[in-house]
């Protein structure tokens, strides 16, 4: 009967051990699952900003006239404007 047990127990400790490393596994999956999302996050964002770094003309065009208008209202402002040349459409 003491074997019985023993042989039982030794079964259960066999089998939570092999529960463990299942569970650990799972866990590594799941982390570079997580991982994977955050690339995919920063690799998209990233493309967002290239696509941005470069503006249309029309963007240009009305951050130039934006930047003169508020120079014109702001003669005296201490800082000078930058050169600012025209775009040709």
């Amino acid at each position: 009967m003491h074997e019985k047990l023993n042989k039982s127990n030794l079964e259960l400790k066999q089998e939570i051990e092999h529960l463990e490393k299942e569970l650990e596994e799972e866990k590594s999956k799941q982390s570079d699952n997580d991982n994977l999302v955050r690339i995919n996050r920063i690799l998209s964002l990233l493309l967002l900003i290239k696509k941005k770094k470069k503006p249309s003309k029309k963007t240009v065009w009305r951050r130039q006239t934006i930047l003169l208008g508020f120079f014109e209202k702001n003669p005296t402002f201490p800082i000078l404007p930058p050169l600012i040349p025209a775009v040709a459409y």
